[in-house]
């Protein structure tokens, strides 16, 4: 707990406290300190009396109110919270503090708060600084969304390119990336294992060496990218006992690379590619 804000050991929270420590605010208070406080006098009747406050955060005006205890002199109040359900699946840091995991909604002080990601490859993208004002502002993030970093479109390049180069240079029906295809085209002919060539052309050889993948949906840490171009496939092929040189037209696998994806969570990353 804070030893910075008067009322820390006074708060009362159901919602994640974690971020309710002197680090966080500290660096708050470099941005927004609180002042102008004035605490008006106790109203009501019997053991609880209400006690209404304001002060500034920043240049904000602010207001709140706090229940005391006439017998203990003791308050209670709930403290603001911060909304990150925006960001769920990826841990974050709130002014450079780790928050707890697993926990859409954090108990703060009356402050100013900068949302990142903890994960290097993901990134917040939107207002990532928050002002917050008192126990009656629940402020949510929701315009915040995660984009994946240059160090994240770094690694993805590194692993799916690499990997799909390799399955362009492959001659075998099966190169690996998902992409085999079968020995024996529709109209009866056949087609050599390790006699195939798989080329691309200029712009679907820059959609491969420039992809930018995106975060999922549900898990925003699966990095994936639907669109690596289309491939050229010719090879030797037999048909009536007759052999030539073909080249193998379609839309089918093993004609364009499927959805390749990546979780930046794990240690050591590997690269899934998926039905195409």
């Amino acid at each position: 707990r804070s030893t910075l804000f008067p009322y820390t050991t006074l708060f009362r929270s159901s919602t994640d406290d974690s971020l309710l420590t002197d680090e966080v605010l500290k660096d708050s208070l470099t941005r927004a300190p609180i002042t102008d406080i004035n605490v008006g006098e106790p109203t009501g009747g019997g053991t609880i009396l209400e006690v209404s406050v304001t002060y500034k955060v920043g240049s904000e005006s602010a207001s709140d109110e706090y229940m005391v205890n006439a017998e203990s002199g003791k308050i209670s109040t709930s403290p603001p919270r911060l909304s990150l359900y925006s960001l769920k699946g990826v841990d974050t840091t709130v002014n450079g503090v780790k928050a707890k995991s697993g926990e859409n909604s954090h108990a703060v002080f009356p402050g100013s708060y900068v949302i990142a990601s903890a994960n290097k490859y993901l990134e917040v993208d939107g207002k990532t600084t928050v002002v917050v004002t008192s126990g009656k502002d629940h402020t949510s993030a929701s315009d915040l969304k995660l984009k994946v970093s240059q160090a994240g479109i770094d690694l993805f390049r590194e692993k799916v390119v690499t990997e799909a180069k390799a399955c362009l240079a492959s001659k075998a029906l099966d190169p690996g990336c998902n992409m085999a295809i079968s020995g024996t085209l529709n109209d009866g002919s056949t087609v050599a294992d390790g006699s195939l060539t798989r080329t691309q052309d200029a712009e679907n050889a820059a959609k491969l060496e420039n992809v930018v993948p995106q975060p999922g949906i549900s898990v925003p840490t699966i990095l994936s990218a639907n669109d690596l171009g289309s491939i050229k496939i010719s090879g030797t092929c037999t048909d009536s006992g007759r052999t030539v040189e073909c080249t193998l037209w379609g839309f089918g696998k093993g004609t364009r690379f499927p959805k390749a994806s990546l979780n930046v969570a794990e240690e050591d990353p590997k690269v899934v590619w998926e039905n195409s």
